[in-house]
């Protein structure tokens, strides 16, 4: 190799090695955030990559939110949202699908009857905490304690 392209690829180097960090890089963080959170919530890391997924939606269904996850909603519910719900960080909700009818009218899951309450989920009040939480922890805003690790 001649001592020009040399010369350009060690400016080059110069370049990228000099440059400023990103102002907001959490992601360094995140595996000891993860191990913090599963030891300190008794979660498993699945748990809370399914709340950091869902923490934007208001509500979700689960057999869309699973398919787009890439995952088989019946492991997904057996194995992490069970689970989750039992410890009261995924609720459920009902939602009518038609415009006439209340709020508050029976529950029937397996209908798809125009007007009838379906079986939506979303997270709870504990699991949004969790998540913001989480957040802080990653942007060193809140302080771990160091006798859980």
């Amino acid at each position: 190799m001649n001592k020009e392209k040399l010369q350009q690829r060690k400016q080059f180097r110069d370049i990228i090695y000099k440059a400023d960090p990103p102002p907001a890089d959490y992601l360094w963080n995140f595996s000891v955030v993860i191990d913090y959170c599963m030891k300190r919530y008794d979660l498993r890391e699945s748990q809370i990559k399914l709340m950091l997924f869902v923490y934007s939606m208001e509500s979700f269904l689960f057999k869309p939110m699973a398919q787009k996850m890439n995952r088989n909603p019946i492991k997904l519910w057996e194995k992490v949202a069970r689970d989750l719900v039992e410890k009261d960080f995924i609720k459920e909700e009902l939602y009518s699908k038609g415009y006439k009818k209340e709020f508050y009218e029976t529950y029937e899951p397996h209908t798809t009857t125009p007007g009838v309450m379906s079986r939506r989920w979303a997270l709870s009040t504990k699991g949004r905490q969790f998540v913001s939480k989480f957040y802080q922890y990653l942007e060193g805003s809140r302080a771990m304690n160091p006798d859980v690790l």
